[in-house]
């Protein structure tokens, strides 16, 4: 079964299908250009294998992006040292007992095209989601459990307008997780969980192959 994070838009188009950058003029969504001015949280946009770690109120499980995609075995036995224990499973029990809930975010092994220096396994927690209410929890509730299972976050990288966050990604910045590599780009949210008319969660990416460079 895959897991339904929600698709994470650019906040531009282009203008058309052959063109290499987006056109900042042409808004992906008329949410984005409404809330385009207000302070929105951005963080790394993490390069790895998309994870959902699903509690269903009995037991833990491991769910890839799509119904195709597997979990390479250095981290799928990362994830089972980390999530598939007598204490984790008492924390989970304590913490949400026989409610849903899933934690989302990026695996890394020597086996994800980019692994940042985690040869070894690690889980970059990023989103907390409550099916019941369909909703996602803010960041600092994704950071208590992230904290209470000792899992890393993205880097928080700018609080700022969208036009602020097109501008630092195209200054082509290293990776807060590893300097040695360019970031990929951002993820941005506003700092109030919103909702598009058409249900869907408002988040955007801004990724530095849309953008041409500074420089």
């Amino acid at each position: 079964m895959a897991h339904n994070y929600p698709k994470i838009y650019a906040p531009f188009k282009r203008t058309g299908p052959k063109d290499k950058f987006v056109n900042m003029e042409i808004w992906q969504r008329p949410e984005f250009q409404y809330l385009s001015k207000l302070d929105w949280i951005w963080t790394e946009k993490i390069d790895g294998t998309s994870i959902g770690i699903q509690w269903d109120g009995e037991r833990v499980s491991f769910v890839a992006h799509t119904d195709k995609s597997q979990i390479p075995p250095v981290l799928k036995a990362f994830l089972e040292k980390t999530f598939l224990t007598k204490e984790t499973e008492s924390i989970f029990e304590s913490e949400f007992g026989e409610k849903p809930i899933t934690f989302y975010g990026e695996g890394l092994s020597k086996e994800t095209n980019h692994n940042y220096g985690f040869i070894d396994g690690a889980f970059i927690m990023y989103d907390v989601y409550n099916p019941i209410s369909n909703s996602f929890w803010n960041r600092e509730a994704v950071a208590k459990y992230a904290n209470l299972f000792e899992l890393k976050q993205p880097e928080l990288i700018y609080i700022g307008p969208i036009e602020g966050a097109v501008a630092y990604i195209r200054s082509r910045p290293n990776s807060p997780l590893d300097p040695s590599l360019k970031m990929e780009g951002i993820v941005g949210r506003p700092i109030t969980e919103l909702k598009m008319n058409n249900g869907e969660r408002v988040i955007c990416k801004v990724k530095a192959c849309d953008y041409e460079p500074l420089n």
